[in-house]
């Protein structure tokens, strides 16, 4: 360990994005964690979790096609993230008033599914070959698909307005099949029948060797009020109904659905059944463990990136190995060679004593020695009572996180890294007579980089910051949002009638407003009950009011 730490290098450490689609680091600090490792099997079509738990980066990993992603980088991925405008949908379902609504939205799913797994031909050598290819080339070129800036609704429109052409396909669901046509025009000269195209699809993939389709949908949780959410509920639902659909009748497609979990839980299963659904559902989760791995990964990977130490010499460290060492030179060989017979691992070694250690602790250490070697072990906060008192930093990251979800978000501690180390970079530059010298703890050398004294600064700018993000998640409340904070005090449990009288909003808009502060993970329903007006609501650790001193 360099000694003291090079200050010149804090500007630029890089613990990664908050936004998982322009996060730099996404691959190299990959995370397998029981939700991904349940992923990757390909088990299930829908994903479902609160903010800022990955749904985002683990669809950009999809789309770039990344080795992190096992066997799903083999297949012909199919990206559909367009932001939907649900007040167009809905307009658009005012035109084709003679078609059941729910149908209609079926069907601009399995038209949309369809344009997007023929434009993937587009790109291939010799497109078009074979009389298969033949057919998808002549759809595209009837719906006229090179137009990549339409939206779907935008391509059925400019159909309607100025094509003679029938599309047609046919929906499957228990116990009936519900045959649509859409017909353009009264003098309809061409007919598309999309499971024909769908089916030319599946024979021409096979011709070049292909190993299938992954379509992978995103965006779809957009936060809207109104009439608009029950567009946006019936459009997932039936989304959800051609997935079933499709699964069946077509399962060289597979499809992943990343939904944000508030919107998931009020979805009508009365069609697709819950059972079936949930069976159908991963829901992505965080272990404590897992985000230590996650922090500590970041920050190893920071700090070996500026070479300023590597993995081997964090891990050297860990008193572990330092054991391990202590055991003799011939153990540690034995014990970690892969051409040494068992029998012979079993003989001179306590193996199981051995593997439960190494298993249960070496991992785990790994990652808390990686944090610790910037941050101290112990950390100031203020506690219920506006107290200052230490805490340990594992317990302080568990635990001063939490959103309205009872969830721990990737995201927030990203943002509260970055903070911190800008906290760091304006300490040195005020104070350059210090510096950050390694200092050994129990037997651990440790550089005493992140002090405590501006740690709990550095985690209430980050709330501050992150509060400030999320308030701009939709322009139409961020107003409301900004008077909320500025009239709650000290308070952390609020009903209907204060928000309301707070923010001058009537009756349905405090409903929606309310919403609104619980699908960003501000507050969570303390008090529950049927009539919204008879709620109260409360606000989790992390947005609670800061005492300052």
């Amino acid at each position: 360990m360099e000694d003291p730490f090079p200050k010149d290098k804090l500007t630029i450490l890089e613990f990664g994005s908050a936004d998982g689609f322009k996060d730099k680091e996404l691959e190299s600090s990959f995370i397998k964690t029981r939700s991904i490792q349940r992923f990757l099997q390909d088990n299930h079509s829908i994903i479902v979790g609160p903010m800022g738990t990955g749904k985002s980066a683990l669809f950009k990993l999809l789309k770039q096609k990344s080795p992190k992603m096992g066997n799903f980088k083999n297949k012909t991925v199919i990206s559909i993230d367009e932001l939907i405008p649900f007040q167009y949908i809905k307009q658009f379902a005012s035109l084709l008033s003679s078609i059941n609504e729910k149908q209609l939205y079926q069907f601009i799913w399995k038209f949309q599914i369809t344009q997007k797994i023929s434009e993937s031909f587009t790109i291939l050598s010799n497109f078009p070959q074979g009389k298969h290819e033949d057919e998808i080339h002549n759809f595209l070129k009837l719906i006229q698909s090179k137009e990549f800036d339409e939206s779907v609704i935008g391509k059925l429109k400019g159909l309607l307005d100025n094509t003679e052409l029938t599309l047609k396909t046919k929906i499957s669901n228990t116990p009936i099949d519900v045959e649509m046509s859409i017909s353009l025009n009264k003098k309809s000269e061409d007919t598309i029948n999309i499971d024909r195209i769908l089916k030319c699809c599946i024979e021409a993939v096979k011709v070049r060797n292909k190993n299938g389709f992954l379509v992978i949908i995103d965006k779809l949780d957009t936060f809207v009020a109104g009439e608009e959410y029950e567009t946006q509920r019936k459009y997932i639902e039936a989304l959800l109904e051609v997935e079933e659909d499709m699964s069946v009748q077509y399962p060289i497609i597979r499809h992943k659905i990343f939904l944000r979990s508030d919107l998931f839980a009020r979805i009508n299963f009365e069609t697709l059944g819950r059972d079936k659904v949930n069976d159908n559902t991963l829901r992505m989760k965080w272990t404590h463990n897992e985000l230590i791995y996650f922090i500590g990964t970041r920050i190893k990977n920071a700090l070996e990136k500026e070479k300023i130490i590597n993995a081997y010499d964090i891990l050297a460290t860990s008193p572990i190995i330092q054991d391990m060492y202590s055991q003799g030179l011939l153990k540690t060989i034995i014990r970690f060679s892969n051409w040494i017979p068992p029998f012979i691992k079993r003989k001179y070694l306590d193996l199981d004593k051995l593997n439960e250690e190494r298993n249960a602790s070496l991992k785990e250490e790994f990652m808390k020695l990686s944090i610790t070697k910037i941050f101290p072990k112990m950390v100031l906060h203020r506690n219920k009572k506006c107290e200052e008192e230490e805490i340990c930093i594992y317990d302080f990251l568990k635990t001063h996180f939490l959103n309205a979800h009872e969830e721990v978000s990737p995201r927030n501690i990203l943002i509260f890294l970055k903070q911190v180390n800008d906290h760091a970079i304006t300490y040195y530059d005020e104070n350059s007579d210090q510096e950050a010298y390694v200092v050994t703890n129990n037997n651990i050398p440790e550089w005493k980089l992140y002090k405590k004294n501006f740690i709990y600064s550095a985690y209430l700018e980050t709330v501050k910051d992150f509060t400030k993000n999320i308030c701009k998640t939709e322009d139409k409340w961020s107003k409301y949002f900004a008077t909320f904070l500025k009239k709650r005090g000290k308070k952390n449990i609020f009903d209907f009638h204060w928000i309301k009288t707070q923010t001058d909003l009537s009756d349905s808009e405090t409903a929606s407003f309310c919403s609104y502060l619980e699908y960003i993970g501000f507050v969570y329903v303390s008090e529950n009950h049927p009539d919204v007006k008879k709620r109260k609501y409360k606000l989790p650790v992390m947005y609670m009011p800061s005492c300052k001193s």
